[in-house]
């Protein structure tokens, strides 16, 4: 009858997708903190590449720490067995303040008042420690009289909106 029939087969091979889901410790930092940056996947043995990568501890793990100086969206692409999958993470970074400050004299005799100024940007509240064991001050502008001689270290400690602290201290 002159008919011809051919038959083929192709086997197909189908692997399961990452699965990625991309996560922090915190997704909120003061500038200089760091955070962990982590990842899981449904499959194992998959190769992984973070962006951006400064910041980075290990940019090429699928956990990581980064200290990001500003807000940052951080990808991770995972890719096994030609399948890929992606995830993103946002860490807000707040501020920090830059302390200063400007004081009298510091030499007299005893008992020797001392005026001082804060000059920190970014700070919304402050705490003086001045080092001699006497209770702290939260003025802006305290004046402050040291009954005993004797070299005291005196630390100013701002605190930004988002509650990020700095201090600077000096003798």
């Amino acid at each position: 009858t002159g008919t011809c029939a051919t038959e083929d087969s192709v086997f197909i091979t189908v692997v399961p997708g990452l699965g990625l889901t991309v996560d922090a410790d915190t997704t909120v930092t003061c500038k200089g903190g760091s955070v962990q940056l982590s990842s899981t996947a449904a499959v194992t043995g998959a190769n992984y590449v973070w962006s951006p990568t400064t910041g980075l501890s290990d940019p090429t793990s699928p956990n990581t720490t980064a200290t990001p100086s500003t807000t940052t969206t951080y990808t991770l692409v995972g890719a096994v067995g030609g399948c890929s999958d992606s995830g993103s993470v946002t860490v807000l970074v707040l501020p920090t303040p830059t302390m200063g400050y400007l004081s009298s004299a510091d030499r007299g005799c005893a008992p020797h008042e001392m005026s001082f100024t804060q000059a920190a940007a970014d700070a919304v509240a402050y705490t003086w420690n001045f080092g001699d064991g006497s209770p702290v001050s939260n003025e802006h502008q305290p004046t402050h009289v040291y009954a005993t001689p004797g070299t005291y270290n005196v630390t100013l400690t701002g605190v930004a909106e988002g509650g990020c602290e700095a201090s600077i201290n000096t003798i």
